[in-house]
């Protein structure tokens, strides 16, 4: 009996005290997204949210789209990162979200061939990834044909890519786990040269290796 009571005012202070003991797996807080792929106007348009309706999910409602959602818009201006912080509360277990609209707009003045997501920390099994272990449902792309699929990142290729003053949407799936108290999404485009580009800066370098040759 003794023991017993010990154990229950250990509860209570520990409750007293803000120490985590189990408590509901969410995201409490949201940054919406900043960093150098976006400067001046109209980076105010960039916004994040999640619910969670449904803690300590994981993999609960497969097949299919967890109960738990998340809404990111970014407009990027420059080829350059955004990133979106999350802090979360500690939980008895891993707790899943899908995206119900992630859209990211093309200001940059120029086409994308590629972008990329990633979760950071990037740490080799700690629960943190985009629903690698079950993968359910697949990521997608409305610009994008292929995916290179990882742990802790996204890259979608292929396809005619996001051209300036366009949109490109996605979905994909996050399993935030417990145990870590904040993790940061982030997007990136990237532009690879087509093949006549690349020919012409080879031609260029081949005559300037020329030139000095010429010249010395």
């Amino acid at each position: 009996m003794r023991a017993v009571r010990l154990i229950a005012i250990l509860w209570v202070v520990l409750f007293a005290s803000g120490v985590s003991v189990a408590r509901a797996g969410t995201i409490t807080a949201v940054t919406n997204p900043t960093g150098p792929g976006c400067t001046g106007l109209p980076c105010a348009g960039n916004t994040a949210s999640f619910l969670t309706l449904a803690p300590n999910n994981d993999d609960a409602s497969d097949p299919g789209p967890s109960d738990n959602s998340f809404d990111v818009t970014e407009y990027f201006t420059s080829i350059n990162y955004l990133d979106v912080t999350a802090t979360v509360a500690n939980s008895a277990g891993v707790t899943e979200y899908f995206s119900l609209s992630v859209a990211v707009n093309n200001d940059t003045g120029v086409t994308w061939t590629d972008f990329h997501w990633s979760l950071i920390p990037a740490v080799f099994l700690d629960g943190l990834d985009f629903d690698y272990a079950s993968i359910s449902p697949d990521p997608t792309s409305s610009a994008f044909t292929s995916l290179i699929y990882s742990e802790d990142k996204l890259d979608f290729q292929g396809g005619p890519g996001v051209a300036n003053n366009t949109p490109v949407f996605f979905t994909f799936s996050i399993d935030v786990p417990d145990g870590i108290s904040s993790f940061t999404l982030r997007g990136v485009p990237t532009v690879v040269p087509e093949p006549a580009s690349l020919l012409l800066l080879g031609s260029g370098l081949a005559g300037l290796g020329l030139w000095r040759r010429w010249h010395s």
